[in-house]
């Protein structure tokens, strides 16, 4: 039986507050005061829009263990969207001692960019830049391509978008 609460508390810890994210697909991370031990769920939203969200429990103790928890933004609930993007988060936590229910909000604005990176606009077309012609009947294959990248986490104080540049190279018989 869950025990009785204390203080009940959430906060999303990534992205951060005022931070600019990509517009499409995002990860949220939080964490809450909610342990395996007591009776609480954990939801998010965007925008107000309803029915807000079941995110996924990351703690220590499993499924029921929301002192850290994700949630993905996607299209099956919603994208990020160029502008601003309201994020609220919601724990809800049932007392058994008392039969109370506590309610407490989290939430953050983060600023939604369009990258106009895509694999289509590469400065580097995805093709066979090189084929070389090998003695033994086979011929390398070379290919060039960049591809976007974004790197954020909760170990850094910003965001960031590089680029990544690829090369492929196989082997192909002729």
């Amino acid at each position: 039986m869950p025990g009785p609460i204390s203080k009940v508390g959430i906060k999303i810890t990534f992205p951060k507050t005022n931070s600019t994210v990509p517009v499409g697909p995002l990860v949220v991370n939080g964490t809450s005061t909610d342990t395996s031990k007591t009776d609480c769920l954990v939801h998010i939203d965007w925008n107000d829009l309803k029915p807000m969200q079941n995110v996924t429990a990351a703690g220590i103790d499993g499924t029921n263990d929301y002192s850290k928890w994700t949630f993905t933004f996607s299209q099956n609930y919603h994208l990020i969207v160029e502008g601003t993007n309201e994020l609220t988060s919601k724990i809800v936590c049932l007392d058994d001692s008392l039969g109370n229910i506590t309610t407490k909000f989290y939430s953050i604005n983060v600023t939604g960019i369009n990258t106009n990176i895509s694999s289509n606009s590469s400065s580097i077309p995805a093709r066979a830049n090189q084929t070389n012609y090998e003695s033994d009947g086979f011929k390398m294959v070379t290919y060039h391509g960049v591809l976007p990248q974004y790197k954020g986490d909760t170990n850094t104080k910003s965001n960031e978008f590089f680029l990544t540049f690829i090369m492929i190279s196989y082997y192909q018989s002729y």
